[in-house]
């Protein structure tokens, strides 16, 4: 088949996948009761048939590797439109609850984020040590990459360690991220319910679940709407506006990041120490380059006077779309062969990272204000994603009352200043550090953490 169609085809086998995950879900109760997103559903049967082999066009054999590029792009495109995405407008005066609010859940995933590396390597270890395999402890540590992060940060990383060695750690870390989503529907959901039936949670009379948020599909009534026109029709479309912002920071970007790559990152390579931020000049970590030119170019617009034609509500649509493809992609890129060679050690990993994130988010949510709240927000961000997160409060506390929804505004900007140290230098390069050197340098990071807790006061005494 020809070049041309192919990853048109692709984006049609993911769109067809995303509408019978929609259809599935509008009419099967346990997805319902479960909250399973038409992504995760679409994506579950498009593996079953890719693995199966049955997705062929012509000498085209659709195969688990057809999809990485969808996914590497669509996860960028994702962090790109979510940093073009203009402020609505809010009370100055941010609540005192909220910033402590924000600041507990910050530190809660930053806790978290090296922990959950921490667990993997050492189960890997320890099954190593039973089985007498010889394992490579990264195929554990990347656990964390793609449960706290999630599928497209995975996917990145796991490239860079495969560079430097580590075999099949972006298939592996792609794996790690649909369990994690999975987890959130599986473990968060029943919580979420268990939080309403025992009356934790604060918002007790609007804690209901309607039909349109059970089935995923709006009534016909539904007075619901995608944002405000900016453009007139007759010059541009108005979410061909946003896209095409979209594609202007893309192309910027690969612009940037090509010059730097070439005559900046050589610098940094030559020092064990700096490899790591000299890997975040490399392609794989283009999501980077791509918040921070979509920031500026955000800033310019608005400082022009353009700010105007960027209407938040079309741009999050863009966000999400890219994010349910994104989840398609990311269950349908598993490689079975790979999935079946590691199967027992990933589950066990994927088990014991459960019921350690379970662990954290309740042992601090029950000392917390608004625990049940913060505790559903967290499980959800450090199993999936922020969305994944919102999915979980939304159970009870529909109407989003509580100040748990802005205290993640805050949470999105503080962890890119707590988890620095990891995310631009130790985790780029992680095979170029010894395992004691990973295990001081993340839990020193984590009893930081820990403490910032009880020094910020944000641990108070058991409320339930």
């Amino acid at each position: 088949m020809g070049s041309d169609f192919e990853n048109l085809i692709l984006f049609g086998l993911l769109s067809l996948m995303l509408l019978i995950g929609t259809w599935l879900r509008a009419r099967i109760k346990l997805f319902q009761d479960y909250l399973v997103p038409a992504s995760i559903i679409g994506g579950l049967i498009g593996f079953a048939l890719v693995s199966t082999g049955w997705l062929k066009f012509g000498d085209w054999q659709i195969t688990s590797k057809s999809f990485n590029w969808f996914l590497f792009h669509a996860f960028n495109i994702s962090y790109i439109s979510l940093l073009l995405t203009r402020p609505r407008e809010s009370n100055a005066n941010v609540s005192r609850t909220v910033v402590r609010g924000g600041m507990w859940q910050t530190l809660i995933w930053t806790i978290s984020l090296p922990m959950q590396a921490l667990i993997g390597g050492a189960v890997i270890w320890l099954y190593n040590l039973i089985t007498g395999n010889s394992l490579s402890e990264f195929i554990g540590m990347i656990v964390t990459h793609g449960y706290t992060q999630g599928p497209g940060q995975a996917y990145a990383f796991g490239t860079l360690w495969e560079k430097g060695g580590i075999a099949d750690c972006a298939t592996i870390g792609v794996i790690y991220a649909a369990l994690g989503f999975l987890t959130a529907a599986l473990v968060g959901v029943p919580l979420a319910r268990w939080f309403v039936r025992k009356g934790l949670n604060a918002n007790k009379s609007g804690a209901s679940l309607t039909r349109e948020f059970l089935t995923g599909v709006m009534d016909e009534k539904s007075t619901a709407t995608n944002g405000r026109e900016t453009t007139h029709a007759s010059t541009i479309d108005t979410l061909a506006f946003h896209v095409a912002l979209v594609g202007l920071v893309y192309l910027l970007t690969y612009a940037e990041l090509s010059w730097v790559q070439a005559n900046v990152k050589p610098f940094f390579d030559q020092y064990k120490w700096l490899k790591g931020f000299g890997a975040t000049l490399s392609m794989p970590m283009f999501f980077i380059h791509g918040l921070i030119v979509a920031w500026l170019v955000r800033t310019v617009l608005i400082k022009l006077g353009a700010g105007r034609l960027m209407d938040p509500v079309v741009q999050t649509r863009i966000t999400g779309a890219s994010v349910d493809f994104l989840l398609t992609a990311t269950i349908m890129s598993i490689h079975l062969v790979i999935l079946k060679q590691y199967v027992v050690p990933i589950f066990l990993v994927a088990f014991c990272v459960t019921l350690f994130t379970l662990f954290l988010n309740l042992w601090f949510g029950r000392r917390t204000d608004y625990g049940p709240e913060r505790t559903l927000c967290q499980f959800g961000c450090c199993c999936g994603s922020t969305a994944t997160g919102l999915l979980l409060l939304r159970i009870i506390d529909p109407d989003f009352s509580t100040p748990a929804t802005l205290e993640l505004a805050f949470f999105n900007v503080g962890i890119l200043v707590t988890c620095a140290p990891i995310l631009y230098f130790f985790a780029p390069a992680f095979y170029t550090f010894t395992g004691m050197e990973i295990f001081m340098i993340y839990g020193a990071i984590t009893l930081l953490s820990i403490g910032a807790m009880f020094a910020l006061r944000l641990v108070g005494r058991r409320q339930w």
